[in-house]
């Protein structure tokens, strides 16, 4: 199945309703039992931003210049750094209308994991990347108020509360966000068109939780060209260097926002002045190391080396995948 396809199929008001609808708290067991996962409620809490900022944080508060109908919308400067930009791209906005989100709904780290996905899809396989394959390798699951004083369903955070996890024996790269991302809320503001055109590509704002709409979608081995995907990731691994940093410094080195609606993939960049980028000036090795290192945890050392480098037009994707992806 092809991407255009695949995009097809997930457009309009599709939902994927598997399993009926449960209260919260027999969602969380749920989850646990298929998942077979002890969730560490307290890594997801300081992932989130802690009780402090999401839990406490009166989401009226930080979205005063903008309610349900209004032609504002709300953004977070935290998402900007982890590689988003506007107008969001197409597969940004998908994932939102599919979900049902809102960009209060995630939190830096799923921002910064949403982008490393882009760059891994577009950099590395040549593919734009689909809700499909991203359902696949990701769990969305809902951050709670850790009070103890609170009775049990625990009441959602009013932002941040949509955190992504790996699924369980996903052969997906693991990342590792950041251990803190306390405050992030603060960094909010706003923007509007200007005109009748649309250069933001948003859903309209809409306040509270995320109604959790298809958070138990997942393709499985339904989807061929994810299927395709998998066993061509399998092939790089076998054959490359390729390693969870490459993917990360990809879209930095590049001075890319991997969210950010853009002329074409990343397999397509071309020398300085490319268009996609958001500046012609280069960074250095140890820029790249230093902005990386604000959006994730990395043990990259000052003077990296490529496992495997992204594809661009000088260094073609189609020999690369007609090579490894032979009989797959």
């Amino acid at each position: 199945m092809s991407s255009e396809q695949s995009d097809m199929q997930l457009s309009g008001s599709t939902q994927f309703s598997e399993e009926p609808d449960i209260s919260l708290g027999e969602e969380e067991a749920v989850d646990q039992e298929a998942d077979g996962l002890d969730e560490d409620l307290a890594g997801l809490e300081e992932e989130a931003g802690g009780p402090d900022q999401g839990a406490g944080a009166n989401l009226a508060a930080y979205t005063r210049g903008a309610w349900k109908g209004s032609d504002a919308f709300v953004v977070f400067t935290a998402h900007f750094e982890c590689g988003f930009g506007l107008p969001a791209s197409d597969f940004f906005r998908r994932l939102f209308d599919f979900y049902e989100l809102q960009p209060h709904h995630l939190p830096g780290n799923a921002v910064f994991y949403l982008s490393s996905f882009v760059s891994f899809m577009e950099g590395f396989v040549g593919l734009l990347p689909t809700v499909e394959t991203f359902a696949r390798f990701y769990n969305l699951r809902i951050s709670l108020i850790q009070d103890p004083k609170l009775p049990t369903p625990k009441p959602v955070v009013q932002c941040g509360a949509c955190i992504l996890t790996p699924r369980q024996g996903s052969p997906y790269y693991k990342f590792t966000g950041l251990e803190s991302c306390r405050a992030w809320q603060e960094t909010f503001f706003y923007v509007r068109n200007s005109g009748p055109s649309d250069f933001i590509n948003l859903p309209p704002y809409l306040p509270g939780a995320p109604a959790r709409t298809n958070w138990r979608f997942n393709p499985k081995e339904r989807h061929d060209e994810t299927n395709r995907i998998i066993r061509y990731m399998e092939a790089l691994n076998d054959t490359t260097n390729i390693c969870v940093d490459d993917i990360v410094r990809a879209f930095v080195s590049r001075r890319v926002l991997p969210l950010q609606r853009r002329a074409h993939k990343m397999c397509h960049m071309t020398r300085r002045f490319d268009p996609t980028r958001i500046t012609t000036f280069p960074l250095s090795k140890s820029d790249v190391v230093s902005k990386a290192k604000l959006i994730c945890k990395t043990k990259m050392p000052v003077e990296w080396k490529w496992g495997l480098q992204p594809h661009s037009r000088r260094a073609t994707l189609s020999e690369c995948w007609a090579s490894k992806s032979r009989g797959l």
